[in-house]
């Protein structure tokens, strides 16, 4: 009898955001693939409703501590210590031992790859990135092969970590059923991102307030964590009130209503001063929305998007101005929203990964 194919996963600090959404995308396809899966996860993810019973059982929890993150393999020193076994390193982080098997890192954060004062940052965030990408220098030849999603991420992978290649396979399943045409059109636009300061949101709206200053107030919405985004929330608010902008901030919503917000705006608006993907992008795109975004190599690695779309996200009057121009000719517009590289399923991502190690073995 065939042995089960198997794959133990390693990521506990992922409990939020597009890493999350990746993670329960690989745990499901693992799952409608027969294959089994084991690992670690972060302790939030044990009530995880996307998170099934087969899966609850086969992983441990864990806090999203450092040493977590880099010991838990001494809990499953039986199943690491198979020469065959295929573990991924999902979340950045190298394991400062090597395993047996064979192993992928997992890197879905740009900034990690990027000048440590490029973007504009909290004292806190730059430290802990300083901390990882010594970290990751330091450890990342315990793996045998590094993951991203982009060119330009793959590109910056080669250049600094050379001792190891990096693979380049970008993936996410989109399985909302498309219901547009029950959606009658109310915002102009929708900006779904955590409040992290390289998102962007405040040369935002002060293009929107800039925009307000001649009279324009074009409607946005913005999704945002009550728990995670306190201050930029009360910032927003406090421009909301101040100079009368049309802006509506929703707050904790779940996929499915995120869904329903895309379907009844213009445009995805994507201010992000970097990105190693983008999912909204792709989920903007996959709704046939039109897409406003920064003049970045990330955007322009994942969309063919016109000049006229694109505006230089550290300036907000760069801002306004592409978005006044994309409403003044809405209605006589060409459509913007192709991704023009192939994204994966969560299956052939999974697929993928042993496929590289069969080639490996032969």
């Amino acid at each position: 009898m065939t042995q089960k194919k198997a794959i133990y996963i390693n990521a506990p600090n992922i409990r939020h955001g597009g890493g999350l959404m990746l993670l329960e995308t690989i745990l499901e396809s693992i799952n409608s693939l027969n294959f089994s899966a084991k690992g670690n996860l972060n302790h939030t993810l044990e009530s995880n409703p996307n998170i099934d019973k087969i899966h609850r059982k086969s992983f441990e929890f864990s806090e999203s501590g450092f040493s977590n993150y880099i010991f838990p393999y001494l809990r499953n020193n039986d199943l690491l210590n198979d020469p065959e076994q295929i573990v991924l390193f999902f979340g950045n982080l190298p394991p400062v031992i090597k395993v047996k098997g064979i192993s992928f890192l997992y890197i879905h954060s740009k900034l990690i790859l990027e000048p440590t004062f490029k973007h504009k940052l909290t004292l806190a965030t730059r430290l802990k990135l300083i901390f990882e990408k010594f970290f990751i220098f330091i450890f990342y030849k315990n793996v045998d092969y590094i993951v991203v999603q982009t060119p330009s991420m793959q590109q910056l992978s080669s250049q600094i970590l050379k001792k190891r290649p990096t693979i380049e396979i970008p993936f996410f399943d989109f399985n909302y059923q498309n219901k547009q045409s029950n959606y009658k059109i109310e915002y102009d636009f929708f900006y779904p991102s955590y409040g992290y300061t390289y998102k962007n949101h405040k040369n935002l709206i002060k293009g929107l307030v800039l925009l307000a200053q001649k009279g324009i107030f074009p409607n946005l919405v913005i999704a945002l964590d009550s728990k995670i985004d306190t201050e930029l929330i009360q910032y927003i608010n406090n421009k909301i009130n101040l100079h009368k902008l049309n802006v509506h901030l929703i707050l904790d919503e779940n996929s499915e209503q995120m869904n329903d917000y895309y379907l009844s705006c213009k445009a995805l608006v994507w201010p992000s001063l970097t990105e190693s993907f983008g999912i909204p992008l792709v989920e903007a795109s996959r709704h046939r929305k039109d897409i406003l975004a920064s003049d970045l190599d990330y955007i322009h690695d994942i969309l063919e998007i016109k000049k006229e779309y694109c505006f230089d996200p550290n300036n907000p009057l760069s801002i306004a101005e592409c978005l006044n121009n994309y409403l003044s000719q809405y209605e006589n517009k060409e459509t913007n929203h192709k991704i023009k590289i192939k994204i994966f399923s969560g299956k052939e991502f999974i697929k993928k990964l042993f496929l590289v190690v069969s080639r490996r073995t032969i």
